[in-house]
């Protein structure tokens, strides 16, 4: 089973995701984290976290932007400058949709922005295509272009950009 990590610190929010989750019935597994170190050793399955059969290292990463204790470009930097977490798909996710911000997190290596909805049914539609995507061999994140803002400067653009250069 695939599993998505979702690092959120508004409890209101985590809620609301675990109920689109619970509606939407998608075949991952969602794991919620808040505190940064935790989820680092999470995303290394290190410390509390070092037996993969009950922490499954995540598929992908589904990342707030704004958190009360640091930000999530902090983390994306992070999991981008790891050797072994690099190419791990990190979607970000935020009700901050500035223009500035939406950038700094493609050029951070964001694989998508997406603005946090506030309708339910929304969610469970964001839930069912992050599904969708897992699912595929190997997985393929493109239909989340569709939810995204600014999609062009996705991480796999921008990559298909360099290399046709």
């Amino acid at each position: 089973m695939k599993t998505v990590l979702y690092v959120e610190d508004d409890l209101g929010e985590r809620e609301l995701m675990m109920i689109a989750v619970a509606r939407g019935k998608p075949r991952f597994e969602l794991r919620l984290q808040w505190d940064c170190k935790m989820i680092r050793d999470y995303i290394r399955s290190r410390g509390l976290f070092d037996h993969p059969t009950y922490f499954p290292p995540p598929d992908l990463v589904l990342l707030d932007y704004s958190l009360k204790t640091f930000k999530g470009t902090e983390l994306l930097s992070w999991i981008r400058t790891q050797p072994e977490t690099q190419a791990l798909p990190v979607v970000m996710f935020s009700g901050s949709t500035e223009e500035h911000i939406v950038a700094e997190c493609y050029e951070l290596g964001a694989n998508y922005f997406i603005a946090k909805p506030a309708q339910l049914g929304e969610r469970v539609k964001l839930v069912n295509t992050l599904d969708a995507c897992l699912q595929a061999m190997p997985p393929h994140l493109e239909k989340l272009s569709e939810l995204a803002l600014c999609p062009a400067l996705s991480r796999r653009s921008l990559t298909r950009e360099l290399r046709a250069a």
